[in-house]
């Protein structure tokens, strides 16, 4: 007998078990009297020639070829996605979550691609879209008439997964059924959250008590578990985003360079293909047509107005879309989130201050937020002294949140009088430094989950003050920073703050503010009127011909080990400006 042709009609002909409707979504009754459909088998004593037909059809769907990548850069992860396969093969389910832009789709068709070359007998099946809220049919029908031939042991790939939280019967059985011994396996890429909590506007359908172990999870940092696999996130590391490199002329990139777009974007990848786009760009101080572009030529040429515009400009950026607008930011319990984000790296829903009426406004605020994918957020704490942390994506992404919450900020440095120096506003801000803080052993999570060092806390804790100081009005100016420095700029005096904590005197960095320095530019586009370096150290340094014709140096020295912790401030030359104690 010939077999009929083959059709693309993914529902099985006859009466299989497949076809029964899941009683689960269907019946009220208790599902441990039911039987389960791997139990219910069909006897039949001659082929059907259709059943044949279907068969063959489905073999041949796991065989249609790669997954399209076309549409994104290529990016060699071949060592991400075999963590990611073993972690899959270990658990049977697993989840990828981070925010848009970060690389969730191209990591899902790559592992689609993977998985297919190393099980071609198996069906591999990616979902790019999950079925609608108010779909009448259950989630195993649309998964058989819109997916590629899914059927039970599929290797299933859901892409846009927080699509999917509000589908309490495919969370509350299907993936429940899944365990070790079952041959189905589960990945999903999602942008916040898990199916335990529906997102605000799908509440009344209900949500799953499906709860996701941290082992299971993967975010944006690399994180080591205790089940022996390599640790594995969506961030690139040094390898990959060299890989990625190669795709924007990367023989006119000095190393410098590439280590602060590094630095400064994590590793995330759509900010990083953002700032390669707009550095491919960049012209040189040199001469040579053949001469490297340096950190210092992109400073140059790229003032950070003009920076944040071209990146804030890009509307059709993945890395934008993870972004507020300067309209988003206008509304009061937003930007007293970001604020407060930005001035402590993290925030919980419990630090969220205000009073009755602020507080649950605050509350939805962060909640919106996070939806939007504006923020991340993880897990931090040892055992049962874990929190729900938020934060930045990247260093990137904060710095211009900041900007685009400083032009939004019509009251700008309240407490800077008219008349007072750049000089006093500094003595005012250590004056309100934290003992405490400064002397805390604890690195707390900053952008894109990653530990800030102790080298950075006197300009973490000089960042918090002089924010609260100035109402919000100033910004990081700083692009990929090293620990121990850091770089802030006022708008509104056209003053530029440098804060350094890495054991040399200071004239490196005053060094920066000279004509001919990193912030040259600034300085002849009239952005920058008065500059001034703040050196924490232990001691005064000794003088040397470096320092000669260094004005704006001033050494902040205290001592946290001793009992009192004064403070001594110290010009250039070594005159004593003012004394007093830290507070606690």
């Amino acid at each position: 007998m010939a077999v009929p042709e083959l059709t693309p009609n993914p529902d099985p002909p006859g009466n299989f078990a497949e076809d029964i409707l899941d009683p689960a979504e269907h019946l009220e009754l208790d599902q441990s009297l039911l039987p389960h459909l791997s139990d219910i088998h069909i006897v039949s004593d001659t082929p059907d020639p259709y059943l044949l037909s279907w068969l063959l059809a489905r073999l041949a769907a796991n065989s249609k070829g790669t997954i399209d990548t076309s549409d994104v850069p290529h990016i060699d992860r071949l060592n991400t996605v075999k963590a990611l396969y073993a972690k899959c093969q270990k658990y049977r389910f697993v989840q990828v979550r981070g925010p848009p832009g970060s690389g969730k789709t191209y990591l899902a068709k790559l592992l689609a691609d993977y998985v297919r070359g190393q099980e071609p007998s198996e069906i591999v099946v990616y979902v790019d879209q999950w079925r609608e809220p108010n779909s009448r049919k259950s989630w195993r029908d649309w998964l058989q008439l819109h997916v590629n031939w899914w059927d039970w042991g599929s290797f299933l790939i859901i892409d846009d997964a927080q699509n999917t939280y509000h589908d309490k019967f495919f969370w509350n059985t299907y993936m429940k059924d899944l365990n070790i011994g079952s041959k189905d396996r589960v990945i999903i890429f999602s942008s916040y959250a898990s199916p335990r909590v529906a997102p605000p506007d799908l509440e009344s359908w209900g949500f799953s008590n499906f709860f996701v172990i941290p082992d299971l999870c993967v975010s944006l940092p690399p994180i080591r578990h205790r089940d022996g696999l390599p640790p594995v996130g969506l961030l690139l590391n040094a390898e990959e985003f060299d890989s990625l490199v190669q795709l924007y002329h990367p023989d006119r990139f000095e190393r410098s360079l590439l280590d602060a777009i590094f630095s400064i974007t994590s590793g995330y990848v759509s900010a990083a293909v953002d700032l390669l786009l707009v550095a491919s760009g960049s012209e040189t101080n040199k001469d040579s047509s053949a001469a490297l572009i340096t950190l210092d030529d992109f400073m140059q040429h790229h003032s950070l107005p003009d920076l944040i515009d071209s990146l804030d400009g890009n509307v059709e950026s993945a890395f934008r879309r993870g972004l507020p607008s300067r309209n988003d930011l206008t509304d009061a319990p937003t930007a007293y989130v970001f604020r407060t984000i930005l001035e402590n790296h993290f925030v919980e829903m419990k630090d969220l201050a205000g009073s009755d009426l602020e507080l649950p406004q605050r509350q939805n605020a962060l909640r919106m937020c996070f939806e939007k994918g504006w923020f991340h957020n993880a897990e931090e704490g040892p055992g049962i002294f874990t929190r729900d942390i938020y934060f930045f994506a990247s260093p990137l992404h904060r710095m211009i949140a900041e900007n685009l919450l400083c032009s939004c900020n019509l009251n700008q440095a309240p407490n800077i009088a008219d008349g007072s120096s750049l000089v006093e506003l500094a003595i005012a801000v250590c004056r309100r430094l934290s003992r405490s803080n400064l002397s805390s052993t604890y690195d707390p999570i900053g952008p894109a989950g990653i530990r800030r060092s102790s080298t950075s806390r006197c300009g973490d804790e000089f960042y918090r003050e002089c924010s609260r100081y100035t109402g919000g009005g100033i910004v990081s100016s700083e692009f990929g920073g090293k620990d121990g420095q850091l770089y802030i700029y006022i708008p509104s005096k056209k003053w530029g703050i440098a804060v350094v904590c890495d054991g040399g005197d200071g004239s490196e960095h005053s060094a920066r503010f000279s004509p001919g320095g990193s912030y040259g530019r600034w300085i002849s586009g009239g952005l920058m009127a008065e500059s001034i370096v703040l050196n924490f150290c232990g001691g005064v340094p000794a003088r040397g011909p470096q320092n000669l014709g260094v004005t704006n140096v001033y050494h902040v020295v205290t001592s946290l080990e001793d009992d009192d912790a004064s403070v001594r401030i110290v010009n250039s030359q070594t005159n004593e400006v003012d004394v007093f104690d830290l507070a606690k």
